[in-house]
């Protein structure tokens, strides 16, 4: 509100002016938050034993872990920017561990005296990522430094990067820590290993409809419901690995936008596979550093595409004639929107943030 000031016989008066203003709803913003759980830590050696089967005697390596502990760990700053070079789930491929002891910040990017790195994976173990609740998701990897590596070392941090050179770029950082969250330095003896079982959370929204604005070029704006959903039912954990793909702006032929001419579900487990009716390829703005989010460039579905439409939506495809046409990122309009062939329909860009 403010104030129109008039003058009425020589005096000025001071009116109360209202100005108006169309309020609408938010455009569609995707979220994903990734938060440190927590690492086990094993120092420890194999031991041969005998097994026994379809061939016969044989010899086996059995792990005999002598300490353990498991601590928390810092998420730091530079995994924000790592993200957009390579998304978020190849953050922790690399574990590192080096001999220095100074506390870590968000701020650092690297260990302070890195001796080794690895994406080694112990036989009888593997990586894991399991949906916890909706849209919610913990990674696991397990890395193991073979006693060649570590053996005789004195070790005081660990990270974990995307990257396997050596000495590059950390996400995750910390010292090691006891089971009271106390530093402590590793003396590992020289038959020794050790095993690095790191988890992290991902949280993705929204999975439930929110009411969000879709605004078209010179043609105005639409309103619906925009959620993400499970998407095709033959690719398990679509949503995250569609969202991973958002993160690093993986533009190839295979992103598309789709529209269909049916309202589908706005419930996140929706599984039905339904057949689109127009598609078109989109790509990925550039990563601008700082910002902590991406975008998608304008979809633009050209004049040949003709009908009514009650689903907007981004997807991506694998295979041979396997296209996620569910699109696990959807506006379900409240009203059709029709389209002639004498136009283009120009939607602006979606937002990833994180």
């Amino acid at each position: 509100m403010s104030m129109l000031e008039l003058q009425i016989g020589g005096k000025s008066v001071a009116l109360a002016r209202m100005v108006l203003r169309e309020r609408r709803p938010p455009p569609p913003r995707i979220s994903l938050d990734v938060k440190p759980q927590y690492l086990r830590w094993e120092i420890g050696h194999y031991k041969d034993r005998l097994s026994f089967g379809p061939g016969g005697r044989g010899r086996a390596r059995r792990w005999i872990p002598d300490r353990v502990s498991e601590q928390h760990n810092l998420v730091l700053d530079n995994a924000y920017e790592l993200t957009a070079r390579y998304g978020f789930l190849a953050l922790n491929n690399y574990a590192a561990v080096g001999t220095g002891t100074t506390a870590p910040t968000t701020s650092d990017k690297t260990l302070a005296a890195e001796v080794a790195r690895t994406n080694a994976v112990p036989a009888g173990e593997q990586d894991a990522l399991t949906r916890v609740s909706d849209g919610v998701y913990d990674q696991q990897r397990v890395r193991e430094f073979s006693a060649t590596q570590v053996g005789g070392r004195n070790l005081g941090e660990w990270g974990f990067s995307p990257e396997s050179v050596s000495g590059s770029q950390l996400a995750v950082k910390e010292l090691f820590r006891d089971g009271s969250g106390q530093p402590v330095v590793l003396t590992l003896d020289q038959d020794q290993s050790l095993r690095l079982i790191y988890t992290i959370r991902i949280q993705l929204a929204p999975v439930t409809a929110q009411t969000v604005s879709i605004a078209l070029t010179n043609l105005g704006t639409l309103t619906g419901k925009f959620l993400l959903t499970l998407g095709n039912p033959s690719y398990e954990k679509d949503d995250i690995h569609f969202i991973d793909e958002f993160a690093r702006g993986y533009s190839t032929i295979y992103n598309y936008a789709i529209l269909h001419d049916i309202a589908l579900s706005t419930s996140y487990d929706d599984s039905q596979y339904q057949n689109w009716k127009a598609r078109v390829s989109y790509t990925f703005q550039d990563y601008v550093a700082g910002s902590r989010q991406r975008k998608t460039d304008t979809v633009v579905f050209d004049q040949s595409i003709v009908g009514d439409f009650l689903t907007f939506g981004l997807g991506w495809y694998y295979g041979t004639n396997n296209l996620k046409n569910q699109a696990p990122a959807r506006v379900v309009l409240d009203s059709a929107l029709t389209k002639d062939n004498l136009h283009k329909l120009i939607f602006d860009p979606w937002t990833l943030a994180w």
